[in-house]
């Protein structure tokens, strides 16, 4: 049976969006130098989550 190594990444709003990308390419270097061959970002990538859906 073939195997597929993964990873799932929750992370907390950094304040703003270039510093997010920073966190997720980061994380994604991180991932992928332990083997993952898939990583799960959290369904917010960028923004306050706390504004409310109108935010998005």
């Amino acid at each position: 049976m073939d195997s597929c190594r993964s990873r799932f990444f929750q992370t907390a709003w950094t304040g703003d969006k270039e510093s997010m990308i920073q966190v997720h390419e980061q994380a994604v270097r991180d991932a992928a130098a332990q083997g993952a061959q898939v990583l799960c970002f959290q369904e917010l990538f960028y923004g306050d989550s706390q504004s409310g859906p109108r935010s998005f």
